[in-house]
């Protein structure tokens, strides 16, 4: 039986964006970041709320809509890196797929027990599993990262049941986020 499977695929606008999106997902939602978010959201509210009563003067007329506003303003600081990501995530990648030459070519990746075979016109490179620091996968696509702010994306699209059950048996040694 052989060891090495390979799978041979473009990159596609869709498989950038679910890596893009995936990536948000495990790297702005991890929980210490959340956790930063959550504060800066809280002391956006204690000064805009502070600021109000500086400015302006509480009634029962303006409390409903001071209060909406200091707290919709309060979540910007959490909300923006994500609508930043969901909406010009989508039109990023297009402009990299057009002007990036690297990511118009076939990808060919193999894998075996031993690590994953990156193999583009110019660039041969083996990595074995225990190097990536962590991975991640949602429905459409599966993101190893070989740095905190690297990571190579496998799409399922390519791969059968098996090969994607495989690689992530093969990835179990590496935290999975």
């Amino acid at each position: 039986m052989n060891d090495n499977h390979t799978a041979n695929f473009t990159l596609s606008e869709q498989d950038m964006i679910q890596a893009l999106r995936l990536y948000a997902r495990t790297n702005l939602l991890a929980p210490g970041l959340l956790k930063r978010f959550a504060v800066l959201c809280i002391l956006t509210l204690f000064l805009l709320v502070a600021l109000s009563f500086w400015i302006t003067e509480w009634t029962i007329d303006t409390a409903p809509y001071l209060t909406s506003s200091i707290v919709g303003l309060s979540i910007l600081p959490l909300a923006f890196p994500l609508l930043v990501i969901w909406t010009l995530g989508s039109h990023n990648i297009r402009r990299i797929l057009k002007h990036v030459p690297a990511y118009q070519v076939p990808f060919e990746y193999t894998w075996s027990k031993e690590g994953l075979g990156i193999h583009l016109e110019d660039e041969d490179r083996f990595i074995p599993w225990k190097t990536f620091l962590k991975w991640a996968e949602n429905a459409k696509v599966i993101i190893v990262f070989e740095s905190a702010r690297k990571y190579r994306a496998i799409p399922k699209r390519v791969l059968t049941d098996q090969q994607c059950e495989e690689i992530k048996q093969y990835l179990t040694e590496v935290r999975k986020s």
